[in-house]
């Protein structure tokens, strides 16, 4: 036990346990594992689409895998090969990528079929249509 918080509160409990499970003498290629997201996505929508951007600097295009069913989309990307083993480490600070995987329900139905991905600087941008029943209509007025 590293630090125990005197109160009974829900948080500072939540906090002793977070301080309790945490080893910070591993350095910070450990703790940059056990706190880091899974993917990190930005999810915006626009009058079109729902875009969904992620983060996956150090993967191949080849290597990432999006599948869409009704509402939720899917994106997998594996790790590339490690190529360590001929390596002697004198410092280890950079996490190498894992493999990941998130899923993200949508607020609205999406045209699965005119998805459009984008891969570029470590950046996918997953651009989604709305389907057309969930865009907005607009109504003439007619004066009389």
């Amino acid at each position: 036990m590293m630090y125990r918080m005197r109160r009974r509160n829900p948080m500072y409990r939540v906090m002793n346990e977070m301080f309790d499970d945490a080893d910070f003498r591993r350095g910070p290629r450990w703790m940059a594992e056990q706190f880091a997201r899974p993917l990190p996505v930005d999810v915006f929508e626009t009058e079109d689409a729902m875009v969904i951007e992620a983060a996956l600097p150090g993967f191949e295009p080849e290597k990432v895998d999006i599948t869409v069913n009704r509402d939720v989309v899917t994106i997998k990307a594996d790790a590339p090969a490690d190529d360590d083993e001929n390596r002697t480490y004198h410092v280890r600070e950079r996490v190498e990528p894992a493999s990941l995987e998130r899923q993200i329900t949508l607020p609205v139905k999406i045209n699965a079929e005119a998805a459009e991905a984008v891969f570029k600087n470590g950046i996918l941008t997953l651009t989604l249509p709305k389907a057309e029943e969930t865009k907005p209509k607009r109504v003439n007025i007619k004066a009389q």
